[in-house]
């Protein structure tokens, strides 16, 4: 860290979080001291609102921190080995734009997982929840799945309308 750092206490989810301030660049993202337990952000000066989240694994990873609708947002940019500081920056002002607009990108991207489920993975999700279900009807459901749900299994649920069950009911 550079003399201009400091320690300064944020809050998020109650709980508090240490920040510093340090110009970032590659070297630097790389080389950010771990904390003994939780994690530390270290904020860039040079773009407010971008930051390197060091765990106490010792695993990193470029964020932006802001507040949107009076609660903090955090997305996560990408690893500190796989992404390039200025690249880092490239994709903060973006998601920093979208937070100006009152847009919440973590949402958009928990939106587009959720249209992209598949049944298979739904009913995967559902027999890992239900951890009371006898083996023979596991086999049950997965046997279903696959002799008459074949077409559908890799189809995402959420394109399944009447429509197109009826379609697909009808061929």
């Amino acid at each position: 860290m550079t003399s201009e750092s400091r320690v300064e206490p944020t809050r998020r989810g109650g709980k508090r979080i240490a920040a510093a301030k340090v110009r970032l660049n590659d070297s630097v993202a790389r080389k950010l001291a771990a904390p003994k337990a939780g994690q530390i952000l270290y904020r860039d000066t040079e773009l407010p609102g971008l930051a390197v989240r060091v765990l106490a694994t010792g695993k990193r990873a470029f964020v932006v921190d802001k507040w949107l609708d009076n609660r903090q947002v955090r997305v996560t940019l990408g690893d500190v080995h796989h992404l390039t500081t200025e690249r880092a920056r490239q994709l903060a002002r973006q998601a920093l734009g979208k937070l100006a607009e009152g847009i919440d990108p973590t949402k958009e991207k928990r939106a587009a997982q959720a249209k992209s489920v598949s049944l298979i993975e739904v009913l995967d999700a559902y027999i890992a929840s239900r951890k009371n279900l006898a083996e023979r009807t596991i086999y049950d459901y997965r046997r279903l799945v696959e002799c008459y749900l074949s077409d559908w299994k890799s189809r995402p649920v959420l394109s399944m309308d009447k429509e197109t069950v009826e379609q697909l009911h009808a061929s």
